[in-house]
This record gives C-alpha cells, sequence and structure tokens, in this order.
C-alpha cells in the first residue's frame, strides 16, 4: 500500500513539473521582424526622400531587399528662359505705353518632399538566377496638379520650371527589350519584382506680371503645384 501510494506522489509531481515545458514551448507573438534592406543606386542618392523609403518598408514587410534603380524627372533649372516675351524695340515715350506683358517666376520653393503618390504598378518580375527580355515598349505620363485654379499663361511658365514642359507632364518608359536579372543563385530570395510609382513633390510659387516695355509691376500671384516624379524599383522576395 505504501509502494502504491508513494508512486502516485512521484507521478503526480513529474506531472506537474512538466507542465511548464508545454507553456514555454509556446510559440512567441512578439518577434521582431527584420526590415527589408534597402539598395539606392547610382544618381538616385540625395534624390529620394526617407520618407518614402520608410513608405516602401511598410509596404513590403516581408521583402528582404528593396532597390531603387533609377528616377524619371525633367525638373530643370530654366533660369535662362523664364522671360521669353520679345521686348519691343524702344521709341520716344514708350515707358508710358505698354503694349503687352511678360510673366516672370520670382518664387520656385520646396514644399514637401514625397508629397503624395499614385498607385504602384507592377511591370515584371523574374524568377532567381534568371534574366528576361521585355516583349514590349512600356510608357508612362502623368502631369503636374495645381492647389487652386491658374491661368493658363502662368500654368505653362510653372510647368516649365517643374517639368520642362509647357503641358507639365512627365514622362516615363521601360524601353522593349530592356533586360531584367532576377535575384542571384547565391540569394535566398526567389524572385525579384518590378515596380514603378509616380510620386508628387509640392512647390510655392510666386509669379509677377509686368507691363511691356515700360517693366511696371502690374500684379502678382502666389500658389502651390504637384510635381511628379518617377521611381523604379525592385522587391526581392
Amino acid at each position: 500500500m505504501k509502494k502504491m501510494l508513494s508512486a502516485a506522489v512521484v507521478a503526480t509531481v513529474l506531472l506537474a513539473s512538466s507542465v511548464p515545458q508545454f507553456a514555454s514551448a509556446a510559440p512567441e507573438t512578439n518577434v521582431a521582424r527584420k526590415s527589408p534592406n534597402i539598395v539606392i543606386g547610382s544618381g538616385v542618392e540625395g534624390n529620394i526622400s526617407p520618407s518614402y523609403l520608410e513608405q516602401l518598408k511598410k509596404d513590403f514587410p516581408d521583402a528582404k531587399q528593396i532597390t531603387i534603380q533609377r528616377i524619371d524627372s525633367n525638373q530643370t533649372d530654366i533660369s535662362s528662359r523664364l522671360n521669353q516675351n520679345p521686348t519691343p524695340e524702344t521709341t520716344p515715350n514708350a515707358s508710358l505705353i505698354d503694349w503687352g506683358t511678360r510673366d516672370e517666376l520670382n518664387l520656385w520653393q520646396l514644399v514637401q518632399n514625397d508629397s503624395k503618390r499614385d498607385p504602384y504598378i507592377l511591370y515584371a518580375s523574374v524568377a532567381k538566377g534568371q534574366q528576361i527580355k521585355t516583349t514590349q515598349a512600356m510608357e508612362k505620363t502623368t502631369q503636374t496638379t495645381y492647389t487652386a485654379e491658374v491661368s493658363g499663361s502662368i500654368k505653362g511658365l510653372v510647368n516649365l520650371k517643374g517639368t520642362g514642359s509647357v503641358q507639365g507632364t512627365v514622362k516615363s518608359t521601360v524601353t522593349n527589350e530592356t533586360t531584367l536579372s532576377g535575384p542571384p543563385e547565391t540569394s535566398s530570395s526567389n524572385s525579384r519584382l518590378f515596380y514603378m510609382q509616380a510620386a508628387y513633390n509640392l512647390y510655392s510659387w510666386g509669379v509677377k506680371t509686368y507691363g511691356v516695355p515700360s517693366g511696371n509691376e502690374i500684379k502678382a500671384y502666389l500658389g502651390g503645384v504637384y510635381v511628379p516624379v518617377w521611381l523604379y524599383f525592385s522587391v526581392d522576395n
């Protein structure tokens, strides 16, 4: 009888001691997930905002590597072309007579990088160790947008400053038979997805209108404009 009682006590102790082992084997729910590695290509460094990179990490949390490949932007310094209206020949008392007007951009200031974005566009997927060539050319365009209504002549001037085009259009292309490579054989990733996206930088602008040939200021305008930038990047999964 004593032996049976002792065996029961030992069994109870062993059972009790085994409970914590099952509890500790439960999966952890707060395991820190490794952030995707960001690689910035040549010519892109310094031209892409930290906020854009952080958003990519949030949108592709399972990616092993995100590579920023290139930027298509027509933004340019056109200070030599701002005053495009020809000045009429001077005549006696010409300063008292205005035959026309001249618009001059006198303020161009970046307010916010990456202020808004269009949806991502997936245009190719390449497997590990593979290369493909695109089978057809792809062309995408997007335009400047304004925070308020703007007249045609001033819009053309602002567009020209922001995009190099009076229409304010930024074109992005993937040419026919562009070679795209997947992750190398040594990579832990199995595929590489290629994306493009239009993002927009917000600028404030100011334009003054002068009489020609008097040079007297007639009006002044202030406004804001979203200037598009096309970004290309790849995601290794």
